[in-house]
């Protein structure tokens, strides 16, 4: 009987560990292991269609600002300051300006971001770079 009991008492223990690590797992694409835009942002997303002549790639921080690139026959423009995320829509503020750009986010994953500005059926896609 003390035997069935003691293996009676390692099957439970074994039994309430293994539901103990049965938790939510986050096992999103997003480095913070979800799949919501404000994680899956977070890196360098450069244009899909940059050429020799054209060059454009944002970097979202998680901190909340970011950095751009704009290069256009040679004439290389950068711009930083923070962002900000509301539902799919992505404001980014320039530093020292009053002034902000934004664009919709209509698709994202670990590799791959499709915006719209105004109109949805105008997107362009961004690869994530690293």
């Amino acid at each position: 009987m003390k035997l069935f009991k003691s293996i009676l008492a390692v099957v439970a223990m074994a039994v309430t560990l293994s539901l103990a690590s049965c938790g939510s797992d986050n096992d999103g694409d997003g480095p913070d292991g979800d799949d919501s835009i404000e994680s899956l942002i977070i890196g360098t997303w450069e244009y899909d269609e940059n050429d020799d002549d054209s060059y454009l790639s944002y970097t979202f921080y998680k901190n909340g600002t970011y950095e751009a690139v704009d290069v256009q026959y040679g004439d290389v423009e950068e711009w930083s300051g923070d962002y900000k995320i509301f539902g799919k829509k992505v404001i980014m503020y320039f530093d020292g300006d009053d002034e902000t750009e934004y664009f919709n986010v209509k698709e994202i994953t670990r590799n791959k971001m499709i915006v719209y500005y105004d109109d949805i059926t105008d997107t362009e896609i961004f690869i994530r770079k690293k």
